[in-house]
């Protein structure tokens, strides 16, 4: 494991680890086995959070995705032999009108049921390098047949605009409100050699600006790849505090509401300390697990106040035995955990990959390799 961190402490964190050797049967086992032995490359300028990761010739994932495909009813004909070396999925910085009221109106009363109207311009995206045009155009147009063969008359599909001259498609579902939105649209278009989908037509547009730009993904050539150099996986973030991605995370964040056993821990802080006002940390303690065989702490460890108006998380706040734990209470102060791991994380990149390493010599056996990691916290300054 090695560290660095700029002399006068602004740079960047970062790390790097290397766990060797890769034993037959782990989880690190089972990883190495899905990504098989290509490379990627990755710009590291990007606004939102953003994953590639390279799919080798022998990668798992490519042998389970065709058996998926064969074992599902009407598309078992499917082919997905021209897949390329890369996919990509990831979420803009960015939010439409529409999902920004959506944002402040869950902010405020707290996070509900989610239904498909949620996905509606969601600026999710994916991409897929293609190894075969004329084969990915062919898988397309089976798809196209088995969904109106499915569901004729409810899918709606063809060419809605370009981006710089690159035509991109709208598949529809779902009624019209009238003023052409649907339910859920998904766009997609063939840039170069790439497959790039999207559920925003503003993310395919950058999809498509990135892709003229040289800023998607790359496959590394052969000779690398075989000599081990550079990632396999790669997780890029930069994200705005307070920003539309912030927003979200922060709405996931809450969105299950506190558990069972965190709602419990309010309760019984209060029974105690309202029990034995006035007593002492300790006391407390001791009282909580003579009574109640558990000791009551806030999710960070933190013993629970008691005010006059109730028992006080030192984080966040007020707090009720009956609260579901909402977005109020995770971003009622400055110190909050989310707040801090957010500017801490806000702009992060991480790359993984499976190393060869020497093999020593006259060993029988295969040479040895490692899971190696590097993790940048923070903004390179330029």
């Amino acid at each position: 494991i090695r560290l660095a961190l700029a002399a006068d402490g602004h740079g960047p964190l970062v790390s790097d680890v290397r766990v060797l050797p890769i034993i037959t049967g782990t989880d690190y086992a089972d990883i190495l086995h899905t990504v098989g032995h290509a490379r990627v490359e990755l710009d590291g300028r990007g606004s939102g959070l953003r994953t590639a990761i390279a799919l080798g010739p022998d990668a798992r994932i490519r042998q389970e995705l065709a058996r998926t495909l064969r074992e599902l009813p009407l598309v078992g004909s499917l082919k997905v032999d021209w897949l390329g070396d890369w996919a990509l999925v990831g979420m803009d910085d960015t939010a439409t009108p529409a999902s920004r009221e959506a944002m402040r109106r869950e902010a405020a009363a707290g996070a509900g049921a989610r239904s498909l109207g949620d996905l509606v311009e969601l600026p999710i995206y994916a991409g897929i390098e293609v190894r075969n045009m004329t084969a990915a155009v062919a898988f397309l147009a089976g798809a196209r047949a088995v969904l109106e063969q499915a569901a004729p008359g409810a899918i709606k599909w063809g060419e809605v605009g370009r981006e710089r001259d690159v035509p991109f498609v709208a598949v529809r579902a779902g009624s019209s409100d009238g003023e052409g939105r649907h339910d859920v649209s998904l766009y997609y278009s063939f840039c170069k050699s790439a497959l790039l989908l999207s559920l925003s037509e503003s993310s395919l547009r950058h999809r498509i600006d990135d892709c003229l730009d040289g800023r998607q993904p790359r496959a590394r050539s052969t000779k690398a790849a075989a000599a081990g150099e550079g990632p396999q996986w790669i997780l890029d973030m930069d994200m705005r505090e307070r920003g539309p991605l912030w927003w979200r995370l922060a709405l996931l964040a809450a969105s299950g509401g506190a558990s069972l056993d965190q709602r419990w821990s309010v309760a019984s802080a209060e029974a105690v300390l309202r029990g034995a006002p006035g007593s002492s940390a300790p006391v407390v303690r001791m009282l909580a697990r003579d009574t109640l065989g558990a000791i009551p702490v806030t999710p960070e460890g933190y013993a629970y106040l008691l005010a006059d108006d109730g028992v006080h998380d030192p984080l966040r706040g007020l707090r009720r035995g009956t609260d579901k734990g909402g977005l109020g209470d995770l971003l009622a102060s400055e110190e909050s955990p989310f707040v801090r791991l957010g500017r801490l994380i806000g702009q992060a990149r991480s790359e993984v990959a499976f190393d060869d390493e020497a093999k020593a010599a006259g060993a029988a056996s295969p040479a040895p390799r490692s899971l190696h990691i590097k993790l940048r916290l923070g903004a390179e300054r330029h």
